[in-house]
């Protein structure tokens, strides 16, 4: 069967595409994660025409984006879990080079990647999640399809969140002390402080804080710890201490000591004494 949407380009999917997929993710969720791609644009198929089939509405659109390398390679890498993460962002950011910041927070592109052009890969990236991919309950199971194959969350869409990774890291090293690949390994590996960065808008929409922030990170050994609660609270310190365009308009000497003063002390210093 030859599908609409080709091998050597992204085709977005269709208001009306990305509904009928949503709806499958209520009522049929392993279509969706472990089915084919095949087999899942049938049973969309079936679902938009119904009896009649006489309902001509397209289900992917016009719109369309050069794949510069074979994404089925990620698949030949089967290891749950982040600890490929990096690697597997690089190739994501570098096979689709005309997408668009705008394109990759887009559900109806992001969906159709995961699953048509990725069936398969996002079972296997989150297959290690054991307690959520084995649930038996619907409501369950429905939250965790619509998270990792087709909602917009930096954190959670599997071809999203791969992409960002990168974005950011690449983003970030144009400030940085560290390069690209630097960054990109200490994010991924340490995904309880990149998600605390990239939930803040402000740090989402600056790469010179980003980049001091996760400098002054490595060094002081915070990121590296990969400790929740001790990030949250430095990112909402920097929220109180100056918010985003405050932060933006310092020089990088006087941003890097604000973040440093609001940065919980390396373990086995302690902290400076109050007056």
């Amino acid at each position: 069967m030859t599908l609409p949407y080709g091998t050597g380009r992204i085709h977005a999917l269709t208001s009306i595409g990305y509904n009928i997929l949503k709806n499958i993710a209520h009522e049929q969720p392993s279509l969706i994660r472990t089915g084919t791609a095949e087999d899942l644009y049938d049973e969309m198929r079936r679902r938009h025409t119904g009896p009649s089939d006489n309902y001509s509405a397209p289900l992917f659109s016009e719109r369309s984006w050069p794949i510069q390398m074979d994404l089925s390679n990620l698949m030949a890498d089967p290891v749950p879990g982040p600890s490929h993460d990096a690697v597997h962002a690089e190739w994501i950011y570098k096979a689709l080079p005309t997408v668009t910041t705008a394109d990759m927070s887009d559900q109806r592109i992001l969906s159709a990647i995961n699953c048509f052009h990725l069936p398969g890969y996002s079972n296997i990236r989150w297959k290690s999640s054991r307690k959520l991919w084995d649930s038996t309950d619907p409501v369950v199971q429905t939250k965790f399809t619509i998270n990792h194959w087709l909602g917009d969350s930096k954190e959670s869409n599997t071809v999203a969140r791969l992409w960002w990774l990168y974005a950011f890291a690449q983003q970030a090293a144009a400030y940085s002390e560290h390069d690209t690949s630097t960054l990109l390994e200490a994010m991924a590996n340490h995904v309880s402080f990149y998600h605390q960065l990239m939930r803040r808008k402000y740090l989402r929409a600056s790469p010179r804080i980003r980049a001091s922030i996760l400098d002054v990170s490595i060094q002081n050994g915070l990121l590296y710890k990969n400790n929740t609660a001790e990030t949250s609270r430095m990112m909402q310190a920097l929220n109180l201490t100056a918010g985003g365009i405050g932060l933006d308009i310092l020089s990088d000497n006087d941003l890097r000591e604000v973040i440093k003063g609001v940065m919980p002390p390396k373990e086995g210093v302690s902290p400076d004494p109050q007056p």
